[in-house]
Protein backbone atom coordinates (compact mmCIF):
# COMPACT_ATOMS: atom_id res chain seq x y z
CA UNK A 1 0.00 0.00 0.00
CA UNK A 2 1.38 3.33 -0.99
CA UNK A 3 2.06 5.77 1.98
CA UNK A 4 1.55 9.54 0.86
CA UNK A 5 3.69 11.33 2.41
CA UNK A 6 1.93 12.23 5.31
CA UNK A 7 -1.02 10.15 5.14
CA UNK A 8 -2.58 6.58 3.66
CA UNK A 9 -3.98 6.67 0.27
CA UNK A 10 -7.18 6.12 -1.74
CA UNK A 11 -8.90 6.78 -5.43
CA UNK A 12 -10.18 6.24 -9.05
CA UNK A 13 -11.32 7.66 -12.27
CA UNK A 14 -14.78 6.85 -14.23
CA UNK A 15 -16.67 8.00 -16.64
CA UNK A 16 -20.05 6.90 -16.26
CA UNK A 17 -22.51 9.95 -15.61
CA UNK A 18 -26.51 9.24 -15.66
CA UNK A 19 -29.30 10.99 -14.15
CA UNK A 20 -28.75 14.78 -13.57
CA UNK A 21 -30.58 16.29 -11.02
CA UNK A 22 -33.15 19.13 -11.07
CA UNK A 23 -32.51 22.46 -9.97
CA UNK A 24 -34.98 21.99 -6.74
CA UNK A 25 -36.34 18.29 -4.78
CA UNK A 26 -32.69 17.22 -4.52
CA UNK A 27 -33.71 14.70 -1.54
CA UNK A 28 -36.84 13.41 -3.83
CA UNK A 29 -34.55 12.33 -6.66
CA UNK A 30 -32.15 11.01 -4.38
CA UNK A 31 -34.70 8.75 -2.80
CA UNK A 32 -35.95 7.88 -6.52
CA UNK A 33 -32.65 6.61 -7.41
CA UNK A 34 -32.18 5.02 -4.27
CA UNK A 35 -34.98 3.03 -5.04
CA UNK A 36 -34.58 1.82 -8.47
CA UNK A 37 -30.67 1.51 -7.56
CA UNK A 38 -30.30 -2.15 -7.63
CA UNK A 39 -29.84 -4.10 -4.00
CA UNK A 40 -25.71 -4.84 -4.63
CA UNK A 41 -25.18 -1.15 -5.52
CA UNK A 42 -26.66 0.11 -3.00
CA UNK A 43 -25.17 -1.99 -0.41
CA UNK A 44 -21.80 -1.38 -2.45
CA UNK A 45 -22.10 2.33 -1.02
CA UNK A 46 -23.64 1.82 2.54
CA UNK A 47 -20.19 0.21 3.01
CA UNK A 48 -17.95 2.96 0.91
CA UNK A 49 -19.64 5.21 3.07
CA UNK A 50 -19.18 3.70 6.22
CA UNK A 51 -15.49 3.03 5.53
CA UNK A 52 -15.13 6.88 4.37
CA UNK A 53 -16.73 8.08 7.24
CA UNK A 54 -15.52 5.52 10.06
CA UNK A 55 -11.93 5.50 9.08
CA UNK A 56 -10.84 7.35 6.34
CA UNK A 57 -12.56 11.39 7.92
CA UNK A 58 -14.86 12.01 5.65
CA UNK A 59 -16.92 13.22 8.08
CA UNK A 60 -14.22 15.39 9.57
CA UNK A 61 -14.80 16.86 6.25
CA UNK A 62 -18.20 16.98 6.11
CA UNK A 63 -19.34 18.41 9.66
CA UNK A 64 -16.06 19.07 11.24
CA UNK A 65 -12.76 21.04 11.16
CA UNK A 66 -10.87 18.93 8.43
CA UNK A 67 -10.76 21.02 5.65
CA UNK A 68 -9.62 18.35 3.31
CA UNK A 69 -8.95 14.49 2.87
CA UNK A 70 -6.83 13.37 -0.31
CA UNK A 71 -6.00 9.60 -0.45
CA UNK A 72 -4.89 6.95 -2.80
CA UNK A 73 -7.64 4.19 -4.08
CA UNK A 74 -6.33 0.81 -5.79
CA UNK A 75 -8.05 0.79 -9.02
CA UNK A 76 -6.89 -2.15 -11.16
CA UNK A 77 -9.72 -4.18 -11.37
CA UNK A 78 -7.35 -7.55 -11.53
CA UNK A 79 -7.96 -11.06 -9.67
CA UNK A 80 -6.08 -11.13 -6.91
CA UNK A 81 -5.09 -13.29 -3.64
CA UNK A 82 -8.45 -12.47 -0.87
CA UNK A 83 -5.77 -12.79 2.30
CA UNK A 84 -4.21 -9.54 0.72
CA UNK A 85 -6.66 -7.70 3.27
CA UNK A 86 -5.58 -4.45 2.69
CA UNK A 87 -5.67 -4.66 -1.55
CA UNK A 88 -8.57 -5.87 -1.08
CA UNK A 89 -10.31 -2.75 0.79
CA UNK A 90 -9.05 -0.36 -1.46
CA UNK A 91 -10.28 -2.22 -4.32
CA UNK A 92 -13.81 -2.21 -2.72
CA UNK A 93 -13.51 1.45 -1.92
CA UNK A 94 -12.63 1.82 -5.85
CA UNK A 95 -15.78 -0.06 -6.73
CA UNK A 96 -18.13 2.25 -3.90
CA UNK A 97 -16.68 5.47 -5.66
CA UNK A 98 -16.93 4.54 -9.38
CA UNK A 99 -20.74 3.40 -8.03
CA UNK A 100 -21.23 6.93 -6.63
CA UNK A 101 -20.16 8.90 -9.57
CA UNK A 102 -22.28 6.10 -11.97
CA UNK A 103 -25.54 7.27 -9.86
CA UNK A 104 -25.00 11.15 -8.32
CA UNK A 105 -22.16 12.73 -10.40
CA UNK A 106 -24.51 15.05 -10.78
CA UNK A 107 -25.53 15.98 -7.54
CA UNK A 108 -25.24 19.58 -6.21
CA UNK A 109 -22.21 20.03 -3.78
CA UNK A 110 -22.16 23.87 -3.79
CA UNK A 111 -19.63 24.00 -0.68
CA UNK A 112 -17.50 20.66 -1.38
CA UNK A 113 -15.33 19.40 -4.34
CA UNK A 114 -15.12 15.98 -4.94
CA UNK A 115 -12.53 15.11 -7.62
CA UNK A 116 -10.04 12.26 -8.82
CA UNK A 117 -6.82 11.81 -11.05
CA UNK A 118 -4.98 9.74 -12.38
CA UNK A 119 -1.77 8.74 -9.41
CA UNK A 120 1.72 10.64 -11.12
CA UNK A 121 3.95 7.35 -10.71
CA UNK A 122 1.64 4.27 -9.39
CA UNK A 123 -0.80 3.83 -12.89
CA UNK A 124 -3.10 1.29 -10.66
CA UNK A 125 -4.02 4.03 -8.07
CA UNK A 126 -5.55 7.28 -8.48
CA UNK A 127 -5.76 10.24 -6.02
CA UNK A 128 -9.08 11.02 -4.60
CA UNK A 129 -9.68 14.50 -2.82
CA UNK A 130 -12.92 15.76 -0.86
CA UNK A 131 -12.90 19.31 0.51
CA UNK A 132 -15.00 21.92 1.81
CA UNK A 133 -14.49 25.30 -0.07
CA UNK A 134 -14.89 27.18 3.49
CA UNK A 135 -12.72 25.68 5.17
CA UNK A 136 -10.06 25.96 2.27
CA UNK A 137 -10.45 29.24 1.68
CA UNK A 138 -10.46 30.05 5.34
CA UNK A 139 -7.47 28.29 6.41
CA UNK A 140 -5.05 29.27 3.19
CA UNK A 141 -6.38 33.33 4.24
CA UNK A 142 -5.68 32.61 8.10
CA UNK A 143 -1.54 31.35 6.27
CA UNK A 144 -1.86 33.74 3.19
CA UNK A 145 1.52 34.89 3.67
CA UNK A 146 3.19 31.45 4.29
CA UNK A 147 1.60 30.61 0.69
CA UNK A 148 2.59 33.99 -1.01
CA UNK A 149 6.26 32.89 0.35
CA UNK A 150 5.82 29.53 -0.86
CA UNK A 151 4.21 30.13 -4.23
CA UNK A 152 4.66 33.99 -5.43
CA UNK A 153 3.29 37.14 -4.15
CA UNK A 154 0.48 37.45 -6.67
CA UNK A 155 -1.74 34.40 -5.07
CA UNK A 156 -5.03 34.24 -3.51
CA UNK A 157 -7.07 31.71 -1.22
CA UNK A 158 -9.25 31.91 -4.82
CA UNK A 159 -6.53 31.26 -6.88
CA UNK A 160 -5.31 28.23 -4.99
CA UNK A 161 -9.17 27.16 -4.93
CA UNK A 162 -9.45 27.38 -8.59
CA UNK A 163 -6.22 24.99 -8.81
CA UNK A 164 -7.29 22.37 -6.16
CA UNK A 165 -10.73 22.24 -8.66
CA UNK A 166 -8.78 21.90 -12.07
CA UNK A 167 -4.98 20.96 -11.85
CA UNK A 168 -4.09 17.24 -11.12
CA UNK A 169 -0.27 16.33 -8.87
CA UNK A 170 -1.74 18.59 -6.15
CA UNK A 171 1.82 18.59 -4.19
CA UNK A 172 3.78 18.65 -7.25
CA UNK A 173 1.84 21.37 -9.48
CA UNK A 174 -0.37 23.17 -6.97
CA UNK A 175 1.63 23.43 -4.11
CA UNK A 176 4.79 23.00 -6.04
CA UNK A 177 6.33 20.14 -3.64
CA UNK A 178 5.80 22.42 -0.18
CA UNK A 179 4.52 19.32 2.33
CA UNK A 180 4.06 22.56 4.86
CA UNK A 181 1.29 23.51 2.33
CA UNK A 182 -0.11 20.39 2.39
CA UNK A 183 -0.27 19.61 5.96
CA UNK A 184 -2.28 23.11 6.38
CA UNK A 185 -4.75 22.10 4.01
CA UNK A 186 -5.19 18.99 5.48
CA UNK A 187 -6.19 20.36 8.77
CA UNK A 188 -2.46 19.87 10.73
CA UNK A 189 -2.12 22.95 11.88
CA UNK A 190 0.86 25.52 10.77
CA UNK A 191 2.93 24.83 13.30
CA UNK A 192 3.08 20.96 13.04
CA UNK A 193 3.16 21.03 9.20
CA UNK A 194 5.97 23.93 9.13
CA UNK A 195 8.37 21.75 11.65
CA UNK A 196 7.63 19.02 9.56
CA UNK A 197 8.91 20.31 6.73
CA UNK A 198 11.95 21.21 9.19
CA UNK A 199 12.27 17.87 9.55
CA UNK A 200 11.99 17.19 5.96
CA UNK A 201 14.17 19.85 4.90
CA UNK A 202 17.23 18.51 7.35
CA UNK A 203 17.31 14.81 6.42
CA UNK A 204 17.63 15.92 2.40
CA UNK A 205 20.50 17.69 3.98
CA UNK A 206 21.67 14.97 5.91
CA UNK A 207 21.41 12.44 2.79
CA UNK A 208 23.38 14.83 0.50
CA UNK A 209 26.24 15.14 2.76
CA UNK A 210 28.89 12.88 3.80
CA UNK A 211 30.33 15.14 6.11
CA UNK A 212 29.58 17.40 8.69
CA UNK A 213 26.67 15.94 9.94
CA UNK A 214 26.20 15.83 13.37
CA UNK A 215 24.89 19.30 13.49
CA UNK A 216 22.24 17.76 11.02
CA UNK A 217 21.11 15.35 13.42
CA UNK A 218 21.61 17.15 16.34
CA UNK A 219 18.75 19.65 15.08
CA UNK A 220 16.26 16.68 13.70
CA UNK A 221 16.70 15.23 17.09
CA UNK A 222 15.70 18.55 18.26
CA UNK A 223 12.28 18.03 16.56
CA UNK A 224 9.89 16.31 18.31
CA UNK A 225 7.10 15.08 16.57
CA UNK A 226 4.51 12.42 17.24
CA UNK A 227 1.48 10.60 16.05
CA UNK A 228 -1.86 12.19 17.15
CA UNK A 229 -5.21 10.44 17.52
CA UNK A 230 -7.03 7.88 16.04
CA UNK A 231 -6.02 5.35 18.49
CA UNK A 232 -9.67 6.10 19.84
CA UNK A 233 -12.10 4.10 18.56
CA UNK A 234 -15.36 4.95 20.28
CA UNK A 235 -18.55 6.45 19.38
CA UNK A 236 -19.22 3.83 17.06
CA UNK A 237 -15.79 3.72 15.34
CA UNK A 238 -15.36 6.78 14.02
CA UNK A 239 -11.75 7.17 14.16
CA UNK A 240 -10.19 10.57 14.96
CA UNK A 241 -7.48 12.06 12.21
CA UNK A 242 -4.05 10.52 12.64
CA UNK A 243 -1.34 13.71 11.94
CA UNK A 244 2.42 14.16 13.31
CA UNK A 245 2.63 16.80 16.29
CA UNK A 246 4.51 18.69 18.17
CA UNK A 247 2.05 17.49 21.47
CA UNK A 248 3.51 20.38 23.75
CA UNK A 249 2.27 23.34 21.52
CA UNK A 250 -1.35 24.97 22.01
CA UNK A 251 -2.13 24.45 18.64
CA UNK A 252 -2.14 20.71 18.48
CA UNK A 253 -4.16 20.85 21.91
CA UNK A 254 -6.34 23.19 19.90
CA UNK A 255 -6.65 20.46 17.22
CA UNK A 256 -7.44 17.59 18.86
CA UNK A 257 -10.09 19.38 20.79
CA UNK A 258 -11.47 20.29 17.91
CA UNK A 259 -11.53 16.66 16.33
CA UNK A 260 -12.96 15.19 19.84
CA UNK A 261 -15.66 17.91 19.61
CA UNK A 262 -16.04 17.10 15.70
CA UNK A 263 -16.12 12.89 16.62
CA UNK A 264 -19.27 12.91 18.82
CA UNK A 265 -21.21 15.64 16.19
CA UNK A 266 -19.96 12.92 13.33
CA UNK A 267 -21.22 9.99 15.96
CA UNK A 268 -24.83 11.36 16.42
CA UNK A 269 -25.26 12.28 12.30
CA UNK A 270 -24.73 8.77 11.77
CA UNK A 271 -26.01 7.08 15.14
CA UNK A 272 -28.64 5.74 12.80
CA UNK A 273 -26.60 3.10 11.08
CA UNK A 274 -27.72 5.11 7.45
CA UNK A 275 -24.33 6.06 5.98
CA UNK A 276 -25.32 6.10 2.38
CA UNK A 277 -28.94 8.41 3.02
CA UNK A 278 -27.50 10.44 5.50
CA UNK A 279 -24.37 11.53 3.73
CA UNK A 280 -26.18 12.37 0.43
CA UNK A 281 -28.63 14.35 2.68
CA UNK A 282 -25.95 16.42 4.44
CA UNK A 283 -23.60 16.62 1.29
CA UNK A 284 -26.63 18.75 -0.55
CA UNK A 285 -27.51 20.60 2.75
CA UNK A 286 -27.97 24.21 1.89
CA UNK A 287 -24.99 26.32 3.74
Amino acid sequence: MIVYYWIIGISLLTGAIIPVFANSGYEQDIQIILKEMPEGDKECLEHFFRNMVSYQYFGYVLLGHKPMIMLQLYTNNIRFDPDEKEIFKYTRLWRGYTIWQKYFSSLKMENYLCRSYRHKEEPNYQTFIFLKKDKILAVIQDNIELFKKKLGLSITAESILKQLETKDHILEEVLKGNHDLLGILLGFGSHNSRTYQKSRNLLNQLASKYRLVDPIIKKIKEINLTGCCNNHRDLIYIYLPYFLEDANHIESSQIRKNYLSDQKLISAFYANGQFLETTLKLLTKEN
